[in-house]
């Protein structure tokens, strides 16, 4: 959309902030001290978001300010409120409106988002600013690669790996909602009746009680989109964060496969005294399980045929330059004959599990925090000399090749117990005993047996 489309549009409540972008290295992490905030800094560079830092100063890791400079063009009516979305940061984002702190947020996978009503010029020029850092071989603010969450990043380059990098890597949007709005909702079907799940989340910034209703709504998600189903249910809202949990059966229902990837569109309309909000999801039919060693969907054995990708693109590293290599990753791999792909060490990106639903593809995914974190304390350890003592209870005498080691247990007698394995798993941080049956195929595999 235009911004001549967004100023002539009176009832706006939703804009993308993809206009005036800079950036700027903060390698002495002097900003915060010195109010970069407050100010776009007479060295920064020209930007755009999504992004990561590395695609304006490739050889740079640590503290990066970004700021843009908009205008709203958002109508706010009495009693909605603003709210400024950002899709996920990498690593930490400390977020200031117009110079007023709104919070902070630590993850680089998790969608997060801040209340600006308050702080939000509505008639003038903003300034949105960004503090992010992007955790690399030194200590910032008690952070750095190896104690945070980050896939199997690397500063020198090292096959196997990828470089290190951080930043706005998803899009950040301004939202009009009313006081009482949903802010996302989750589904489980129930495959032997049509039975769904819902849990849905919603906000309330009334001090008071809001009586609400909810009304749900299930459409075919093809080009007829007839209405199936409807249903109401009516709630006091409290406020803050307030989980609706109902059930409503779909008539009729049709499976999700991979052969047949059948969708439902999922509309939720809150309705208040302060007004109406929507939201939908899309939604299968399905279910996934693993019964006597065999993989089962809906019911019947599956043959998985896997890949896993980095989910890496040219240039933006995690993040599409192109938006659309996303689609066509996926088109190939189903071309292809995959029925599944694995992302390795790092989230597929919400556009991508769409397309996996639509095209049938099962996914498997891995956060950033599943490989190569060492002992931190901010884990679980109580300290490294704990953390020591329970490794050194191990032998270790094989690796899967995938950052997982097989081992025997030491016992207080200084003996090797070789009557089970363990395996010390990169993903959960922990030993676990293995199954029998897998432990005699290890066994097996490693006295040349099979």
């Amino acid at each position: 959309m235009k911004k001549s489309d967004l100023n002539s549009n009176a009832s706006l409540k939703s804009m993308n902030l993809e206009g005036e972008w800079y950036i700027a290295k903060d390698p002495d992490n002097i900003g915060k001290k010195s109010g970069w905030e407050n100010g776009v800094q007479d060295d920064a560079t020209p930007a755009y978001v999504p992004s990561i830092i590395q695609q304006f100063f490739p050889e740079y890791h640590g503290v990066a300010y970004y700021w843009c400079k908009f205008k709203s063009c958002v109508n706010i009516d009495e009693g909605e409120r603003a709210i400024i979305r950002f899709g996920g940061a990498d690593y930490l984002a400390e977020v200031w409106l117009n110079s007023v702190y709104l919070g902070s947020f630590e993850g680089g996978e998790t969608p997060f988002s801040f209340d600006v009503t308050d702080a939000l010029n509505a008639s003038s020029e903003n300034l949105l600013c960004v503090r992010i850092i992007n955790p690399c071989d030194r200590d910032i603010d008690g952070l750095n690669l190896m104690n945070t969450p980050h896939r199997n990043k690397v500063i020198e380059k090292r096959a196997g790996s990828n470089l290190n990098h951080g930043g706005l890597w998803y899009g950040v949007t301004l939202t009009v909602v009313p006081t009482v709005y949903i802010e996302d909702a989750f589904l489980i079907g129930n495959i032997e009746n049509g039975e769904i799940d819902v849990k849905v989340s919603a906000i309330s910034k009334k001090v008071a009680e809001a009586d609400t209703k909810l009304t749900v709504t299930v459409y075919e998600n093809n080009e007829y989109t007839a209405k199936i189903t409807e249903k109401s249910f009516n709630y006091n809202a409290l406020c803050g964060d307030n989980e609706l949990a109902f059930k409503i059966t779909v008539p009729g229902y049709k499976l999700w496969s991979v052969d047949d990837p059948n969708l439902y569109r999922v509309e939720f309309e809150l309705e208040s005294e302060y007004g109406k909000h929507t939201h939908f999801v899309k939604f299968g039919f399905r279910e996934f399980k693993i019964k006597n060693g065999y993989f089962y969907l809906n019911g019947k054995r599956i043959f998985l045929k896997s890949s896993h990708s980095g989910n890496a693109f040219p240039a933006g590293q995690m993040l599409p330059v192109k938006p659309e290599h996303i689609r066509q990753d996926f088109i190939y791999a189903k071309a292809a004959g995959f029925n599944m792909l694995r992302a390795i060490a790092g989230l597929f990106r919400p556009e991508q599990l769409d397309i996996a639903d639509e095209i049938g593809i099962l996914i498997y995914e891995e956060c950033f925090a599943s490989w190569c974190m060492a002992y931190s304390e901010r884990e679980t350890w109580k300290n490294s000399e704990e953390f020591e003592e329970n490794v050194n209870r191990f032998i270790f005498f094989a690796t899967n090749g995938c950052g997982d080691y097989y081992c025997y247990r030491v016992l207080e007698n200084g003996e090797t117990d070789i009557s089970a394995i363990y395996i010390w798993e990169h993903e959960l941080f922990e030993i676990r005993e293995v199954a029998k049956d897998l432990a005699e195929l290890i066994t097996k595999y490693y006295n040349d047996e099979v």
